[in-house]
């Protein structure tokens, strides 16, 4: 059976593992502007880890219905495994080009984004909805901030 606990956990192990992915890119990339952004992207994504584990207990009481609790896991499952598969083929590149850098930072955004927007639909409790609606906001903002990079 679901649990809300078991959400919790993937949607902070899911923040934590966006900000080790930039933070193996930019280990990999030459480039200082890129290296600087995907610095800055990494301690963003360490601050929404933050805000998550500061939500425990709310998202704990939340009433959330087991069928959408259970897409809600799925679609959380399927992005940590597109985050894994990403880390590891970072991991495997002697360095990265600013271009991938910037496609892979897109896509992972807006998946990141897709997760924050589905739970946003399932939620009725007004504070947990307000704070997914900051992460899906700065989801938003890290896009427009990745698309407009040299």
């Amino acid at each position: 059976m679901p649990s809300n606990l078991a959400f919790f956990q993937k949607l902070k192990e899911a923040e934590l593992k966006t900000a080790e992915l930039y933070r193996k890119m930019a280990d990999k990339v030459e480039n200082t502007a890129t290296k600087k952004r995907l610095r800055e992207m990494e301690e963003d994504e360490l601050l929404h880890a933050l805000m998550v584990e500061n939500s425990k207990e709310l998202w704990l009481k939340a009433v959330i219905p087991e069928q959408k609790l259970q897409e809600m896991l799925q679609k959380a499952d399927l992005f940590l495994e597109e985050v894994n598969k990403k880390l590891v083929e970072v991991e495997e590149k002697d360095s990265l080009n600013p271009e991938e850098c910037k496609e892979i930072a897109l896509k992972i955004e807006f998946n990141m984004g897709e997760i924050h927007l589905n739970s946003l639909k399932q939620l009725r409790h007004s504070d947990l909805k307000e704070i997914v609606k900051k992460l899906s906001s700065f989801d938003r903002t890290h896009l427009e901030r990745i698309k407009e990079w040299d």
